[in-house]
């Protein structure tokens, strides 16, 4: 838009910085909910504990850095997280890596 209205404003500053104030609605951190991702929301609150965010995987699969097995894949359903404690191959039971199927 700046560069519809002054044309030569790229010679100035290569780039632009924009502030939005005033939002017209607030929400708290309790409201947030999953319709407004992707949107541009104003929040109120006080984080006092926060944990990680773990996307929910439906299939995961375990490669082996140590023999090159790979184990799975494996169905993974809610939110409980599947552990492999060894590898089936070697008995292997620090060199498991966890990765996600698409």
């Amino acid at each position: 838009m700046i560069l519809l209205n002054f044309p030569t404003y790229d010679q100035i500053h290569p780039e632009i910085h924009v502030r939005i104030t005033d939002m017209p609605t607030r929400n708290s951190l309790r409201d947030l909910r999953q319709d407004h991702l992707n949107s541009l929301v104003k929040v109120g609150g006080v984080v006092t504990r926060r944990g990680g965010v773990w996307p929910m995987l439906k299939w995961v699969r375990f490669d082996c850095q140590k023999c090159g097995q790979v184990l799975g894949p494996f169905t993974q359903e809610g939110e409980g997280e599947i552990k492999v404690g060894h590898c089936f191959n070697c008995q292997s039971r620090i060199y498991l890596l966890a990765g996600a199927l698409d």
